[in-house]
């Protein structure tokens, strides 16, 4: 099934995309479930998000609304990627196992062997949590038993 919205609740709900109204915003998954009254919608089977360049694909992904049908979280489960443009213009892909995203603080989790990597740069993060923050710019990595965090960054001379 795939479904292309307009304006309204998926383009408000996720805030990996932050765009106009104007803007078309897609939507693929086999299987949507919502409830308007909980504002909980729930995506399964090969879910995909596009807009703009920008991509979300998982196997599940939750999506929580407040009452006023503004995103508060989104979800992400099962061999989760994404491709975004940071708000600062950097363009940084990642997978996990599960991606959760607070839209009120802007954070990201992302968990279970986490990668994360600013395209075209030598830059990348790896362990078994991530946590970055796309408006203050904030990170942290977490390793899991017996496996680092690993960081790999490209130092500039100036």
């Amino acid at each position: 099934m795939k479904i292309v919205i307009r304006y309204c609740f998926v383009l408000v709900a996720l805030g990996f995309f932050a765009s106009a109204f104007s803007e078309i915003l897609e939507v693929s998954a086999k299987e949507f479930m919502g409830n308007g009254i909980s504002g909980k919608s729930v995506l399964k089977g090969n879910v995909e998000v596009k807009k703009n360049g920008d991509i979300l694909r998982a196997s599940e992904m939750e999506i929580y609304m407040d009452s006023n049908r503004r995103l508060k979280n989104i979800r992400a489960i099962g061999e989760v990627y994404f491709f975004v443009t940071t708000q600062d213009g950097r363009k940084v892909e990642g997978n996990c196992q599960e991606l959760k995203y607070d839209a009120i603080s802007g954070d990201y989790f992302l968990n279970k062997n986490a990668h994360l990597k600013e395209v075209g740069k030598a830059n990348v993060l790896n362990g078994d949590a991530i946590f970055f923050n796309n408006k203050t710019g904030e990170m942290s990595v977490k390793g899991a038993g017996n496996k680092p965090a690993k960081l790999i960054f490209n130092l500039d001379d100036k």
